[in-house]
């Protein structure tokens, strides 16, 4: 970043922003006052520049400045300033206005004149802010009074007034009034004796915590200088840069400006305003107590809301979700989607965590923030807008951990004075202090993963936490990922964590080292930029070659590295061979060394041998878990015992200590490898170098040592980095191997040290460690084995990603890439293609291995369809039977093990394993495995048990019966499921009335809450006879209302009762267009089969739509029928275009011979349309007429095949259906053809081709080819069987990512996702089309000199298939651009925008174009779709360009064919607003876009995109009221969320949320308070406002609703909130587990967000209330308290045995969420890790063996 004005001729000149030297506090000189009271201030005193700050800071207490002007020559009486500033907005404003600016301008001018003041006014009329201004501020620090001036300024009022301009004269006086009110900035600017004098004594004592001007002058003085030396010393990346011949020390470097990936404040904090379409929002639903009485009250909210996208819902629970963006946060960086600017990241809050890997540049941003608001003229104007006026405070928290270990009573205080006392700074201990008891205090503390131990960390955070929350001062800290969720109290604190160096970035920081590496071995040159520039884009020409060096190139600490290695040698071409270059710098290499021999007095100790001891003691220290930094006492006793250590030198005592101490003076001074962390505390230089240290000392320990220690330590994430070291330093690659089968085969299977052996092999195989090539194959294979089969989907991830990186390294390549071809897209999630591997007859040697991964498919239909052809196709196999076993009992979740146990049961009913598992499937808590053992229980009791034996057991029928109280918006049930339920309510009526109940409602009235469609399926199944069901049934078919359920299910003999029957008759007679019951026809017909039903079919063959429908109906009912028959006949001897649609019924009514023939001639005629159906049933003939050549089962007759077997050609046919099959469109024909014809050789040709692109026939290929001999037809299944079994769309998108960020070659990227359009998961396709246009992107050509001018073959074929797959990926972009596929089209059109922004081709989004002509539509603004952060941001770095592309019209292009013409574009600025701020061009775009039509703030993104940018605003209250949704009070939540609730601010939000109480004297009753604060306040109250008594009121209300069981007018979320925000702390922890259960049970599983919300936010605030929730976890035996809330209503259901657990698990993943897992709460749940129970269903985590769901939550504290 640079400034924003610049210095020319000694005239300023302003670019238009703010300069950033107004925004740091005042200088202070002035003098005292000498009277007791003064009339005015001294303006006349301060600096020209102090007075720039003050009118700044006056004029923006209206507003904002967006524009300064400055002007003249510094010093010569003739400085000014122009500022404009747009207002806040009035709530009685004009909301046409356009006035929405104030501009002001003042002069530096010795005597004023009427003239002066006309020649603002004319200059102010004449400029560009006139017409946008609604006042005219005139500012001098002259006084006004004098009449000629008064006049004057009267004359231009009033000729202001003509033009709508209002004229502000800011005199001496005017100015002195305005701050009379504002005591702190007259503190600021004239010192504290001005403030007693002009302001009152009272305000001067109101001030004293807070620190005076002068004195805040002074501290800034100091501060600059003391940190400048503290921080030259921690300034690795300038000792890297120094050359060997540098003639001075090394000089820091210029910040780079890095970026920063938003972790949010919370996962649940930013859902609304930044993602989640409007669909996803769960409030509302039913009414909490839904017990079917007091029918008479409206539910508060339509059923209906609640529902979420119907497209690609992953389901994740919302403690799942948080879980999993932590893993994502620590193990990968973070979501590489939205970039920020760090400093303008850390201006968008108060606490932030600046989190990344090592040498990411945490620490040198931190000291940049420092550096940079302690100049004068700050670089960063984000920084210097959010905190110019701020005191930064620097200190390391290592060293606070330090100094707290050793006395508990110290406090933040006494650490500081500590460490300013190590700088020899005793004179700012005073103002220190003073300091940090100031509100504008900036803590920035570096390095919370630096401690030496939790629990010396853990006092040190908590006391960090407290002095940060009592005194609301500001804070910024850096941290590792993996420490942060062990460490930081997440409330309230933003994490974002530092993202790779981009391409420029790169460049800019590798040309801003070369610089500097000029600038240290000759004088300043001005062609030196030139000359940096052209060195720096080489060095990158040589990364890129190297991929391993592409990755460590994105991290900013070894780009630095690799540029000083690269400057005086080769590169390394290994990661962990450059760590350990890294070290020979710091030790061997470094400037020092060579200016100085730096050997010990008496010769005896030489550089490699103090190497040696810093390696020994840099493990002893590892090995102490003691972490980088340490006391000098503790670094003093560890280099004793090294240098005594009879291994390494066997000094005595009294040496040894000696020595020791020499070592430190000289590591710490000429080494530079060691650094003060505070008083009496060092530290490595960087974690990297104390890594590869102690791997040194390891490697030259003995093998078996060196075992132990990978056993002992590969589950460890702080080791990882020391034992790839180790890994690297072995001289001989069998001894890697010995060392990775050590760690793989630690503890138990699926153990976590075992885990952590796996991942430790993978990170070996990522970082190119060399061992026997044999054993790389086999290593990789296991790896690839274990990511497709382990049950821990975490750490499937982890091995993937490492992997991913192992593609860089070619011995791993070689063998990984067939392996990640397969995997890394799926292109096809047909069921069938599974189903048909049941076949015994398909020759696919992994057909069990295919079906069994299969199982874990997340589609409900292929887990089925796997199931069952397992159980056809292996029944019998004692192995089979195992596995499954193992699967039911260890599967990733209960889907899974639900599926395995369906196999097991189904194909192994008799073997052992089965009725173990049946009677453990009946103990579980989750529907799907419990029905599945309950049928499986069922059908063993139908074949052994007697007759008079009940079906089931009272625990399981009532537990079936709980079922039909299920009130989800998806109310879907599998078959099994619901026959139980059937089968249990057999003969008991009141089950019956209750299904009557919940089916009885009518459009906008639903009936009782309950599962409406298994409510259905026991009426028509277990009460088909009885009269009340028949009439019910009756009525509902005869209404008119909307058919909802399907009649498939009833009886036959309903057809026979009167009533039924003339209901049927009455719908089909009334719907005389038969296409809207298309789907149900058949079904009514049979219900009422009469002459006049028949004739309505009749008619139908002849509507335009629902023919075929008609068509069957009468086929299936009426196939005796003669008129039936004749109609029939007539359609389908009708020209071919008619009659082709009826082609699937031309063999039935014609017969198989005549059928072919006629099915031959529609296929020769071509009619035009429906093509494929005359293909697909002469296919379809085909095969039926081999089946019964065979003596298969099949319709055709063998006589009949055999003749029409007779008549025709298998080649004549298949050549006649190849040459007619449609290249698109083509329905089934093309399975049908494969199916029909395989042994023809041009069908062989054509299945091949259909095993490509989208939707391949891989099923029809396997029952085609399966059964055929001969290579042909075995390679073919091959190729088919090949295409299933992927991996989760969560791996794939992983694998996508991982490609780019690990530095994998283009060409390899652009080879693995060339299928990426074809992928079935839209998160897949955009992660793989991100990833290709990240990777395929031009580049700007590097600099060539001699030796690369000339590129050789290898690299010119490279270039060749780069461009070849540019130029697809271009082409299938500018398709996708108009896609109009109905399901995916949006989706993918938004995808091509995504790929044209990445690779900067703006020009085919604006040659694209509908069919209409008119400019294709991105569908931005599609209502169905979730808010696309990375499109948004990409379009808004775009903004400007694409607009002028638009022709100004990209709101248009934006916005969706239909609705964006309809509605406006408020949709497109509602999903633009969250990235508004930080992209300018958008940003003044928005703006506009508000100022012209104000109604867009009642969106809540853009209100609050403007809350956030305008947070002055006094009106920001009203205007979150009215950007309030239905039922949500997020506007008001993130309001309060980003600014102090003052006293003043609480009663404004109370006035507001209490505003419909009534008024007057009288006590409000309970019931009174209810009627009045509704909806939203109720939440907001709740949330925000807790104490109050109207919040109690209303709990105690609630609860009296809950107590009388009785429907209440409260909504899901307004009763979540106020029950966990308001009950007593000893009941929360209940309270979270009974609403868990109740959400559960009425199917509002969309409600467990609201959950989570509330009981995070309850716990953190309340810590007793968290103490309850820990105190359950850890003893979770203690008795719920006596209240009745929330209690679960309706049947009576006996808890699973593991109820204990799975709410142990509940409230420690809700705790995780909050906070973290304290230690004897992980020490509670470890045994629960050998449970092989299931997490029972519920709306917080998804159902999954609890083992893994303690592992998930254990590896949060990892």
């Amino acid at each position: 970043m640079g400034a924003v004005g610049e210095k020319r001729g000694g005239v300023r000149r302003s670019s238009g922003e703010v300069p950033t030297r107004l925004r740091v506090p005042p200088s202070g000189a002035v003098a005292p006052p000498v009277v007791t009271k003064a009339e005015y201030l001294p303006l006349g005193e301060l600096s020209w520049s102090d007075v720039e700050r003050l009118l700044l800071r006056l004029a923006e207490r209206d507003g904002l400045a967006e524009y300064a002007g400055l002007y003249g020559t510094a010093g010569q009486g003739q400085e000014g300033i122009d500022l404009v500033v747009r207002l806040a907005r009035e709530p009685d404003a004009p909301k046409d206005s356009a006035r929405r600016y104030a501009t002001l301008q003042s002069k530096h001018v010795k005597t004023l004149t009427p003239a002066r003041i006309t020649a603002a006014v004319d200059k102010f009329l004449a400029g560009s802010w006139a017409g946008r201004s609604e006042s005219f501020i005139y500012a001098t620090t002259h006084d006004l009074r004098p009449t000629e001036l008064a006049e004057e300024v009267n004359r231009q009022a009033d000729r202001l007034e003509d033009l709508g301009i209002r004229l502000v004269a800011w005199g001496r006086e005017a100015i002195s009034e305005r701050l009379r009110r504002l005591p702190e900035t007259v503190d600021d600017f004239f010192g504290r004796p001005w403030v007693e004098a002009f302001c009152g004594p009272e305000a001067a004592q109101a001030l004293a915590g807070r620190l005076p001007g002068q004195d805040v002058a002074r501290l800034r003085a100091g501060l600059r200088g003391l940190y400048r030396t503290a921080f030259a010393l921690q300034d690795t990346g300038a000792v890297l840069l120094s050359p060997a011949a540098a003639t001075q020390p090394p000089a820091p470097l210029a910040f780079v400006t890095l970026d920063v990936t938003d972790g949010g404040s919370d996962v649940l904090s930013d859902h609304r305003a930044g993602t989640g379409s409007r669909r996803e929002r769960a409030h509302g639903g039913p009414a909490p107590d839904s017990d079917g009485t007091d029918e008479d009250t409206a539910p508060a909210t339509d059923r209906r809301e609640g529902q979420p996208s119907w497209r690609e819902l992953d389901g994740v629970p919302p403690v799942d979700r948080t879980l999993q963006l932590h893993r994502v946060q620590d193990d990968l960086g973070g979501s590489d989607v939205a970039r920020t600017a760090c400093d303008a990241w850390l201006a968008g809050g108060d606490l932030s965590v600046v989190a990344g890997g090592p040498g990411a540049g945490k620490s040198s941003l931190l000291r940049f923030v420092v550096a940079d608001l302690l100049d004068e003229a700050p670089s960063s104007a984000a920084l210097a807008a959010r905190f110019g006026a701020h005191l930064p405070v620097w200190m390391p928290f290592s060293f606070l951990c330090e100094h707290l270990k050793e006395n508990t009573e110290r406090s933040i205080e006494s650490a500081a004075r500590a460490w300013l006392t190590r700088y020899s700074a005793q004179h700012l201990h005073q103002l220190v202090a003073r300091a940090l008891a100031d509100d504008r205090l900036l803590l920035v503390v570096d390095g919370l993963d630096e401690w030496t131990d939790e629990d010396s960390a853990r006092p040190a955070l908590t006391l960090l936490e407290n002095f940060v929350r009592s005194r609301k001062v500001a804070a910024v800290v850096s941290s590792r990922p993996y420490a942060l969720r062990r460490l930081v109290p997440v409330a309230g604190w933003r994490v974002g964590h530092l993202a790779p160096l981009s391409a420029d970035q790169q460049q800019h920081m590798a040309q801003a080292a070369f610089t500097a590496r000029l600038q240290a071995v000759q004088a300043p040159d001005r062609d030196e930029t030139h000359l940096a520039g052209e060195t720096a884009a080489r060095f990158r020409q040589e990364l890129d070659a190297v991929a391993d060096l592409r990755a460590l190139a994105t991290v900013p600490l070894f780009l630095l590295m690799l540029a000083g290695m690269w400057s005086s040698g080769p590169l390394p071409t290994r990661r962990m061979e450059a760590y350990r270059r890294l070290v020979d710098v710091l030790l061997e290499q470094h400037p020092a060394i060579r200016r100085r021999d730096i050997r010990l007095p008496h010769r005896e100790l030489d550089a490699r041998e103090i190497r040696q001891v810093l390696a020994a003691a840099a493990y002893a220290l590892r090995q102490a878990d003691a972490g980088p930094v340490a006391s000098t006492r503790q670094w003093r006793e560890t280099l004793i015992r090294a240098l005594q250590d009879d291994t390494l030198f066997g000094y005595d005592e009294q040496t040894a200590r000696r020595l020791a101490s020499q070592i430190m003076e000289t590591a710490e001074g000429e080494l530079g490898v060691l650094i003060p962390q505070g008083a009496a505390t060092l530290g490595f230089a960087h974690r990297a170098v104390a890594e590869q240290l102690a791997a040194e000392h390891l490697v030259a320990q003995p093998l078996a040592e060196q075992k132990d220690i990978v056993r002992t330590r590969a589950d460890s994430r702080a080791w990882r980095d020391v034992l790839l070291a180790l890994l690297a330093g072995q001289g001989r690659p069998n001894e890697v191997t010995d060392l990775l089968e050590a760690a793989i085969t630690t503890g138990p299977d699926a153990s976590v040290s075992q885990m952590g052996g796996y991942e430790l092999a993978a990170d070996a195989l990522a970082a190119g460690i060399r061992m026997p090539p044999r054993d790389v194959a086999r290593f990789a294979q296991l790896l690839c084995d274990r990511i497709e089969d382990h049950p821990w989907l975490p750490h499937r991830g982890r091995l993937l990603a490492s992997l991913t990186g192992a593609l860089a390294e070619t011995t791993a390549r070689r063998i990984l890439l067939p392996w990640f071809t397969r995997k890394t897209t799926q292109v096809t999630d047909a069921p069938d293609a599974y189903w048909s591997l049941r076949h015994t007859d398909i020759a696919a040697p992994a057909a069990e291995t295919i079906l069994l991964r299969a199982l874990r498919n997340p589609s409900d239909q292929i887990r089925h369809a796997a199931a069952q052809a397992l159980a056809e196709r292996f029944d019998g196999t004692d192995h089979s039977a195992h596995t499954l076993g193992r699967l039911a009992r260890e599967g990733s979740d209960a889907r899974i093990q639900a599926a395995a146990l369906e196999a097991l049961v189904t194909g192994w009913p008799q073997h052992p394993t089965t009725a173990d598992l049946i009677s453990w499937g009946r103990r579980q808590g989750t529907t799907g495995i419990r029905s599945v053992a309950l049928h499986a229980y069922r059908v063993m009791q139908r074949e052994t048990a007697s007759t008079t034996e009940p079906a089931f057991d009272d625990s399981d029928r009532q537990w079936l019966l709980s079922l039909l109280e299920h009130d989800s918006w998806r109310d879907s049930w599998d078959q099994k499921t619901a026959e139980l339920v059937s089968e249990a309510a057999q003969d008991d009526t009141t089950v019956r009335d209750f299904c009557l109940a919940v089916l009885s409602g009518t459009p906008g009235r639903p009936g009782a809450p309950g599962s409406r469609s298994l409510a259905w399926w026991v009426l028509l199944t277990a009460f088909p006879q009885d009269p009340h069901v028949i009439q019910w049934a009756a009525d509902m078919i005869g209404s008119d209302e909307y058919l909802p359920y399907s009649l498939e299910l009833a009886p036959d003999t309903w057809a026979r009762e009167p009533a039924i029957r003339n209901a049927a008759q009455t719908r089909l007679l009334r719907e005389t267009d038969t296409t809207h019951i298309t789907g149900e026809l058949s079904h009514l017909v049979r219900l009422a089969t009469t002459s006049q039903v028949r004739d309505l079919l009749i008619t139908g063959l002849d509507a335009a739509f629902g023919t075929a429908a008609a068509a069957h109906a009468l086929i299936d009912h009426y196939s005796t029928d003669p008129t039936a028959r004749d109609a029939l006949l007539r359609k389908i001897n009708a020209p071919a275009d008619e009659a082709v649609t009826f082609a699937d019924l031309v063999a039935d009514l014609l017969g198989p011979a005549d059928g072919m023939e006629r099915l031959i001639q529609l296929i020769g005629q071509r009619p035009r349309r429906h093509l494929p159906h005359a293909i697909s049933a002469l296919a379809r003939l085909w095969i039926n007429c081999k089946d019964a050549a065979r003596g298969k089962p099949s319709p055709v007759q063998p006589d009949q095949a055999a003749d029409v077997l007779k008549r025709h050609t298998a080649h004549g046919l298949a050549r006649l259906c190849l040459d007619a099959v449609p290249a698109e469109d083509f329905g089934t024909a093309r399975g049908w053809i494969i199916g029909a014809w395989p042994e023809v050789p041009e069908v062989l040709a054509y299945a091949r081709q259909c095993l490509t692109g989208s939707a391949p026939e891989a099923g029809a290929v396997l029952l085609g080819y399966g059964p055929l001999s001969g290579p042909d037809a075995a390679q073919i299944v091959t190729e088919a069987t090949a295409l299933l079994s992927p991996l989760d769309p969560a791996l794939r998108v992983l694998i996508a990512q991982q490609l780019t960020r690990r530095g994998i070659d283009a060409a390899v990227v652009a080879d693995l996702l060339q299928d990426w359009r074809h992928d079935t998961s839209g998160p897949v396709r955009r992660a793989a089309a991100t990833a290709l246009a990240r990777a395929l992107a031009p580049t700007p050509a590097p600099v060539p000199d001699a030796e690369t001018a000339r590129p050789s073959h290898a690299t010119t074929t490279h270039l060749t298939r780069r461009q070849q797959a540019l130029q697809r990926l271009q082409a299938e972009c500018r398709q996708e651009l108009v896609s109009y596929d109905l399901d995916t089209g949006d989706d993918r059109r938004r995808t091509a925008w995504v790929i044209a922004l990445l690779l900067g081709d703006l020009t085919s989004l604006a040659d694209a174009v509908e069919r209409d002509g008119s400019p294709a539509a991105a569908e931005f603004d599609d209502p169905l779709a979730d808010h696309d952060p990375q499109l948004a941001d990409l379009i808004a770095t775009h903004w400007a360009p694409l607009q002028h592309h638009c022709d100004g019209k990209l709101p248009e292009r934006l916005a969706g064919r239909v609705r964006g013409r309809k509605r406006g574009f408020a949709k497109v600025w509602s999903r633009l607003a969250p990235v508004a701020s930080r992209h300018p061009h958008l940003h003044r775009a928005l703006t506009e876009a508000v100022d012209n039509d104000p109604e867009l703030l009642r969106d809540p993104r853009v209100f609050t995109w403007y809350a956030d940018s305008n947070p002055t605003d006094p009106q920001l209250l009203p205007l979150a009221v009215q950007a309030v949704p239905a039922n949500d009070a997020w506007p008001i939540l993130h309001l309060w969320g980003r600014q102090h609730l003052s006293d003043r601010l609480r009663t404004a939000l109370r006035k507001e949320l209490t505003r419909d109480t009534p008024s007057g004297p009288r006590l409000l009753a309970d019931e009174d308070i209810e009627a009045a604060i509704t909806g939203w306040r109720r939440i907001a109250l709740a949330r925000l406002l807790p104490d109050d008594p109207y919040a109690h009121s209303l709990f105690r209300q609630l609860h009296q609703h809950l107590a009388n069981e009785r429907r209440s007018m409260w909504s899901w979320p307004e009763a979540i909130e106020v029950s966990v925000g308001l009950a007593p702390p000893a009941h929360v922890p209940h309270l979270i587990c009974r609403l868990a259960d109740r959400l559960q049970r009425c199917g509002f599983t969309a409600g467990g967000r609201n959950l989570l919300e509330a009981a995070v936010h309850r716990l953190r605030r309340d810590p007793e209330a968290e103490e309850a929730v820990i105190a359950a976890v850890i003893c979770p035996g203690i008795p719920e308290a006596d209240f009745p809330a929330w209690r679960l209503q309706g049947r009576t259901v006996s808890p699973a045995p593991s109820v204990g657990a799975h709410q142990q698990l509940l409230l420690a993943g809700v705790l995780a969420t909050a906070t973290h897992l304290p230690a004897a709460v992980a020490t509670a749940l470890a045994p629960l890790a050998n449970s092989d129970a299931v997490l029972h269903d519920n709306p917080l985590m998804t159902p999954r063996p609890i083992s893994l769901a303690v592992l998930d939550l254990l590896d949060a504290t990892r």
